[in-house]
């Protein structure tokens, strides 16, 4: 019985004895542990961000790799997840490219609001970057919003002054909405960074007339026309201008010019014999009609234009000829009409003169009477009545009256040596 009591009073004893010593041991481990330092917590964050960061850009990498690998695979769909992460994670903005892949991917699945949303959020991170500019001014045209377009264009050319390409886009935008004088600045603006391009110079020629700047037009034509001599569109635009100013002789030069360089450009070689006309060049106008009639040789027009000109050599009988034959093609054409009826007139004058005479006499008035047949004839077509009109007016106090055959009864003009011919 002592022996057990022993052995629990023994037990009892060890096992306090045991808690003192833990606890001495806990409190003595503790009293033992140093202190961190502000230095030693701050390296610790320090290696835990550094941690933190290694991983981060390794996220950063893998999504980059696996977005540009669907991106050149053209698998626009699997694109977008890992992109958008990239930019999230992207903190140093290693992987700038990432709005321009991003939003041509919306672009290519045609989400264009989301494409713009993407260039315009590149835009704020990185404002210098021109080609986030530059797509997003084409998305912007796409989408018909040209004054916005504009805008990104004109932002492009102040980051970029002298990409040729940006100014010709801008141009353009700046033509559709009707501001000529803007596009003016800038097609002058091209022509400064390419001298030699004629494109841009015709281009600008248009424009000065488009806002009616005649000698700022004439002067552009000219700089083209001094860098390229053999230029037939400037070289017939010259010849244009100088016809609307009435100078003929400038525009014939202009037109010569270009026949000579283009001898089947049967328009032109109109314009030349026109201006010789106008300019009373008659022989060089019939010169010009003539080789016109070779390429159409029943072409009323071209008849009818030689006529005229014989009217004015005083080729009376000839004229008269030619006008027939374009009558021959269309009977109803006016200008043939008109033109026989000038001969005849013609003749009038002529005989008047020949014998001293200022009056007409009734063979005169016989003669007009058959120009006023001719007339009459010629406003049948709408396009030469008023002109018939105003000659038939004209000569409406020379025709002769019921008094005038009444006292002439027999004579006509049959065998008269002005007029036997009529």
């Amino acid at each position: 019985m002592e022996n057990g009591l022993s052995t629990r009073l023994y037990g009892k004893v060890s096992f306090v004895l045991s808690l003192i010593i833990l606890a001495t041991m806990t409190y003595l481990g503790c009293a033992s542990a140093p202190k961190l330092t502000p230095e030693q917590i701050a390296e610790q964050n320090r290696l835990e961000q550094a941690r933190q960061d290694s991983i981060r850009k390794r996220q950063v990498l893998i999504n980059w790799s696996l977005g540009r690998e669907n991106y050149k695979n053209k698998e626009y769909d699997r694109v977008a997840k890992y992109f958008w992460k990239v930019i999230e994670l992207d903190k140093e903005g290693k992987f700038k490219q990432v709005y321009s892949f991003l939003g041509d991917t919306y672009f290519k699945l045609q989400k264009a609001d989301s494409a713009q949303m993407v260039y315009e959020m590149g835009i704020k991170a990185y404002p210098d970057n021109t080609f986030l500019h530059r797509s997003l001014g084409h998305i912007l045209e796409n989408r018909n919003l040209i004054d916005e377009a504009i805008k990104s264009f004109e932002t492009v050319v102040k980051l970029e002054p002298d990409s040729k390409a940006d100014w010709e886009r801008l141009a353009s935008l700046y033509l559709k909405k009707s501001d000529y004088q803007k596009a003016i600045a800038a097609y002058q603006k091209l022509t400064e960074l390419d001298p030699k391009n004629l494109d841009y110079r015709q281009t600008l020629s248009s424009l000065y007339s488009q806002t009616g700047d005649e000698e700022a037009r004439l002067q552009s034509m000219l700089d083209v026309v001094k860098s390229d001599p053999n230029n037939t569109n400037m070289l017939y635009e010259l010849g244009r201008y100088y016809q609307r100013q009435r100078d003929w002789d400038k525009a014939a030069s202009y037109f010569a010019r270009v026949v000579k360089l283009t001898p089947d450009d049967t328009n032109t070689r109109k314009d030349l014999a026109d201006m010789y006309m106008s300019g009373g060049l008659f022989r060089d106008a019939l010169r010009e009609y003539m080789e016109l009639l070779k390429a159409e040789p029943n072409n009323p027009e071209v008849l009818t234009d030689i006529a005229e000109v014989h009217v004015e050599l005083g080729n009376l009988r000839k004229a008269r000829t030619f006008a027939r034959r374009a009558l021959k093609q269309d009977r109803n054409y006016g200008p043939a009409h008109i033109a026989i009826g000038q001969a005849y007139e013609k003749a009038v004058d002529r005989c008047q003169e020949k014998n001293g005479r200022k009056s007409a006499d009734f063979y005169d008035k016989l003669v007009y009477e058959e120009a006023a047949k001719e007339y009459k004839k010629a406003l049948k077509d709408p396009g030469s009545r008023d002109r018939a009109e105003a000659l038939l007016n004209s000569i409406e106090p020379v025709r002769p009256v019921q008094g005038d055959y009444f006292m002439n009864k027999g004579k006509s003009l049959k065998g008269h040596s002005c007029y036997g011919w009529i």
